[in-house]
């Protein structure tokens, strides 16, 4: 706990707070140096201690992992943005343009889906996985 700011602790020593914010990994070492959670497992040791390539072989349940082996967030797939070092995000979604386009009543989705207009901001996402542009 922290009272009169100091950590005071019961039992084993408690760690020092991360200097890093949520979205930042923070190297082994003694350097306290952040770098980008998407730097993970990029095949690159942007740490210089190789800690930012000791990768898992699954992830959590909320996130899906890169082909080079970093987890990221579930929305961050097929989002029209690649957010893995080599683009494995961005493979297998469905085409952003497919042929032909919706009919004038109907909402065109980013991935290309057709929505009737009625499903358009009803606060369900209908257009499918990781894509929410019918409540946008």
């Amino acid at each position: 706990s922290c009272s009169d700011g100091l950590w005071h602790c019961v039992g084993s020593p408690c760690p020092p707070p991360s200097p890093c914010e949520d979205s930042e990994f923070l190297c082994s070492g003694g350097s306290q140096r952040c770098i980008p959670s998407v730097w993970l497992c990029d095949n690159e040791d942007d740490c210089g201690d190789g800690s930012d390539e000791v990768c898992p072989s699954t992830c959590p349940p909320d996130q899906f992992r890169c082909t080079g082996g970093a987890c990221l967030p579930l929305e961050l797939r097929c989002n029209g943005h690649p957010d893995c070092a080599d683009q494995s995000d961005e493979d297998f979604c469905a085409p952003t343009s497919p042929e032909p386009g919706c009919p004038a009543e109907e909402f065109r989705c980013a991935n290309g889906r057709c929505l009737p207009a009625h499903k358009v901001c009803d606060g369900k996402l209908d257009c499918g996985f990781a894509d929410d542009s019918d409540e946008h």
